[in-house]
């Protein structure tokens, strides 16, 4: 869903005060992914992510770098208000993030250059920001990891282990306009080992903290190896886990979940600093946390390879992504508080045998359908089911060496990764590099930052049928569609065909609305909409024009939430203005104004609690990353219901008249879905978009690195992928003895220039099937299909064997011929066989012309076949030799 494309960017980041490029040791960015801080070992940048500028910059002195240790790593506050930097000798420096208010913003103002074309988000003016170091604190224990929190900074400590809270400072002055210094409240409360029964070693201390605010729950990854799924439980928050559903709005759910928490906690303290409200606070506050990872080893020590480094928590579909030491991503469902996991989840690795070190970060998108991961020698990317959507170890698959330059800087995140983070519409990933040695006398090189782009399928900003009838994807700048469709048949299954449609959103839209958040295509794929931080606009392919609201005043007026769906020429739009909701209707041949709304409906709500409608929920599958449902499907695909988990394709043939079974019991509920199996099962090897049901064939796409040795970076590209499904849902029929039913879902099909290929494959697979289920069985349990697909191939034309010969498909043709020797249907003449042998010396194919001769042999006693198709085929004085 998501894949890498076009060339990554690097970004250079000198010291803005004597121009020399410096070590990065550590990158951030904050809640609302609009900035992010660029931490070298005594300096701090804050940055913009789009434009990609430098905004404020401040540098410690010589003394503190010495008193407080060098930087370590850096994290922002929730507010967006303070970074928090740990340091190599245990010191937490914290600095002020202040919005300096001037009428002249940096890099000069934006709205006196009209004749500029301003990119995506980079119409806005600047902000300009001001650090101020506001104060050092000094841990014992050695510090080993923070986390910002509302009203006070997380962290743990290695000896004595520990987690320990300490407030934010605050102003003791009674007028809140002075400048007062601000002073420090002491610690909260310390959590020792052995105050965490849950803990299955008391010995260990915590290495790592991942905290999700939209959830209100955290992961802990301990020294031995081990992951927990940790909250908070107070007397003030009864559920502290909140479902996928319950997140209906991003920017609202995190105002809410972070003024709760902390409520939670600020509640608590009455007299801040008073030992008896400190003790009253660490006896209604109690960590509840459930081993998630190694909880089901045999010994108290994990395997070396086997131990958790880092985490990371995706709130939308409910589980949490665990890196290991060997590299491996294990994908983890939210646990019930306090019971652990029944079965451990297997390991996700790429597809190759290159070693890719430990998994050093890993960072789910914003919708949650795509995770980011960083290894110590490369980085790659995985779906939410596992598939491994790219990855690259140096240049294993790309060619070793190629496309470095001799500095060793360009791309040197494909060498391997310290951090990464998406940027505010998923649509570029940045990445820290880690350092490298481009031989063994030279030193390592030091980190580089790099923004690399993606291109993803609109499916992750807008779930719907009609983004998921057609392969439409999404883009900085641009959405792509896939006209495959409209072309000749062979067209569709030639890669090397130019089938993607580029529409760019126009330009002057994106500068002030980006990023794009939602996009939506019409049933015919003519009409698509596009909706950013504000407003929408809509293109017609036909006229090859956008529209855009006149007024922008009216545009920035309302934010499309739930989503945009075409009827027909009309755009139907669910968005939020001030703080109610209404759903538009707007036309596309009139102009988009606030006059021309066809209708406008208004709610109090986004959301109702009423059960106005009831529906009966039945559970198929799970893991399924999205799925599409053809009510005017071909034969028996009507009704149909597709859906992907990762691996492959699960069909459910009239998904409308399948029935749950009743069960009451808890484990018949939970294990009730699993009697539902699909119809088909049709795996892939490379990641489905949509497809197309009047030409038999799935459409998806799969990445591409390429290199030439003229340049010194690499080049992603994706490549259109097609899988023929005809051949799937034949065999299902056949294998049940549906014949009639094939043959009915064939003849929709027989037109089809490849028709025959899937009659070939057909037999090929119904052939190796049979062969493996004759040595697993029985032959008193055995039914044979072979039958039923010749009684299915005797309704065609087209013989088979005549196809695969014209075809040049030798191989298929000799395998058909094993299929009418086993059902008695070849002639005593053997015309075919000869026919095939003639075929074979043709194209000098001498392996295969053994295997027919064998054939004859086996076929044949007297061996009066064998030496007729010697004679006849002439044979004898053309072999070598």
């Amino acid at each position: 869903m998501y894949f890498p494309t076009a060339t990554a960017q690097s970004h250079a980041t000198r010291d803005p005060l004597n121009g020399q490029t410096r070590d990065i040791v550590d990158i951030s960015r904050n809640e609302s992914r609009s900035l992010f801080c660029v931490l070298t070992e005594d300096a701090i940048a804050v940055w913009k992510i789009r434009p990609a500028v430098l905004l404020a910059y401040i540098a410690r002195s010589k003394i503190s770098v010495e008193s407080h240790g060098a930087n370590r790593n850096v994290l922002w506050s929730p507010d967006s208000q303070r970074l928090v930097v740990i340091t190599n000798t245990s010191h937490i420096v914290l600095v002020d993030v202040n919005t300096v208010p001037t009428t002249e913003p940096p890099y000069g103002s934006s709205s006196t250059t009209s004749s500029v074309q301003f990119g995506p988000g980079e119409g806005h003016q600047l902000p300009s920001l001001s650090l101020r170091f506001e104060g050092v604190i000094q841990i014992d224990g050695n510090a080993l990891c923070i986390s910002p929190r509302e009203s006070h900074i997380m962290f743990s400590t290695q000896n004595p282990p520990a987690i320990q809270t300490i407030p934010w400072p605050h102003l003791e002055a009674a007028d809140p306009h002075l400048d007062s210094e601000k002073t420090w409240l002491g610690h909260d409360t310390t959590l020792m080992g052995q105050d965490l029964p849950w803990l299955i070693r008391t010995d260990v201390y915590v290495t790592s903290i991942s905290l999700s605010r939209l959830g209100g729950v955290e992961v802990w990854v301990t020294s031995d190896g081990r992951a927990y799924f940790v909250h908070m439980e107070t007397p003030f928050v009864s559920s502290p886990i909140a479902t996928s559903s319950e997140l209906a709005s991003e920017e609202h759910e995190m105002e809410v979940i972070s003024a709760r928490e902390a409520a939670s906690i600020d509640s608590v303290r009455e007299t801040p600093g008073d030992p008896v409200s400190d003790r009253i606070m660490v006896d209604k506050l109690r960590w509840i946390g459930t081993c998630i990872h190694g909880h089901d080893a045999e010994s108290p020590n994990l395997p070396e390879l086997d131990r958790a480094t880092c985490a990371a928590i995706n709130p939308q579909f409910s589980v949490v992504a665990i890196g290991t030491t060997s590299g491996g991503l294990i994908i983890v469902p939210f646990p019930i508080p306090g019971v652990l996991p029944k079965h451990a989840q297997p390991q996700l690795k790429i597809p190759s045998l290159a070693i890719t070190g430990a998994l050093t970060c890993v960072e789910w998108t914003s919708d949650g359908y795509a995770c980011a991961v960083g290894w110590e020698r490369g980085w790659g990317a995985w779906s939410i089911g596992g598939r491994c959507l790219c990855w690259a170890v140096g240049m294993e698959n790309v060619g070793a060496g190629i496309g470095m330059s001799e500095s060793g800087k360009q791309d040197a995140f494909m060498f391997g990764i310290r951090t990464l983070f998406w940027n505010p519409g998923n649509t570029e990933l940045w990445v820290l590099a880690a350092g490298r040695s481009n031989a063994p006398n030279e030193p390592a090189q030091s980190g580089s930052l790099f923004s690399i782009p993606f291109v993803k399928s609109a499916i992750a900003g807008q779930h719907s049928p009609d983004n998921t009838r057609y392969a439409f994807l999404q883009m900085d700048d641009r959405v792509l569609v896939y006209r495959g469709a409209d072309q000749p048949d062979m067209s569709v299954i030639n890669p090397e065909s130019d089938v993607w449609q580029h529409i760019c959103v126009p330009a002057a839209y994106l500068a002030y609305n980006w990023p794009i958040r939602s996009a939506s295509i019409a049933p015919d794929g003519r009409l698509i909409a596009v909706a950013g931080r504000r407003g929408l606009v809509h293109y017609s392919s036909a006229s090859g024009k956008w529209k855009r609201f006149l007024d922008l005043k009216q545009e920035q007026a309302f934010a499309v939430k739930g989503g945009m769906v075409w009827f027909h020429h009309v755009l139907v739009v669910a968005c939020a203005v001030g703080k109610s909701y209404q759903v538009r209707l707007f036309s596309r041949d009139l102009e988009l104004t606030a006059q021309n709304i066809l209708h406008r409906e208004i709610f109090v709500a986004p959301v109702t609690g009423s059960e106005e409608l009831r529906y009966d929920m039945q559970i198929l599958a799970d893991r399924i990353e999205f799925c599409w449902i053809h009510l005017e499907g071909i034969g028996t695909l009507e009704n149909s219901l597709w859906g992907y988990d990762g691996r492959g394709i699960r069909l459910w043939l009239d998904a409308l008249t399948l029935e749950n079974p009743v069960d009451n019991s808890t484990e018949g509920s939970i294990q009730s879905y699993e009697s539902i199996q699909e119809s088909v099962n049709i795996p892939l090897s490379f990641y489905p978009l949509s497809v197309l049901m009047d030409k038999g064939i799935i459409i998806g796409v799969e990445h591409e690195i390429a290199t030439r040795g003229s340049l010194p970076f690499v080049m992603f590209r994706i490549v259109p992928t097609t899988h023929l499904f005809l051949h799937h849902v034949l065999e299902h029929h056949l294998t049940h003895g549906h014949v009639s039913d094939a043959v009915q879902f064939a003849t929709h099909y027989q037109h089809l220039v490849f028709f025959a290929h899937a009659q070939e494959v057909l037999l090929h697979n119904v052939l190796e099937s049979e062969w493996d289920r004759m040595n697993a069985q029985p032959s008193s349990q055995f039914t044979p299909v072979l039958p039923a697909v010749a009684e299915f191939l005797d309704y065609f034309d087209t013989s088979l064997e005549v196809a695969c010969l014209s075809s040049d498909s030798l191989k298929i043709a000799a395998s058909y011929l094993i299929v009418l020797h086993t059902l008695n249907e070849l002639d005593q003449s053997h015309e075919d066989v000869i026919r095939l042998l003639q075929k074979a010396i043709d194209e000098k194919e001498w392996s295969l012309c053994r295997d027919v001769l064998r054939f004859l042999q086996s076929a044949d006693d007297t061996g009066l076949a064998l030496r007729r198709a010697i004679a006849m085929s002439g044979l004898l004085p053309q072999i070598p030799g």
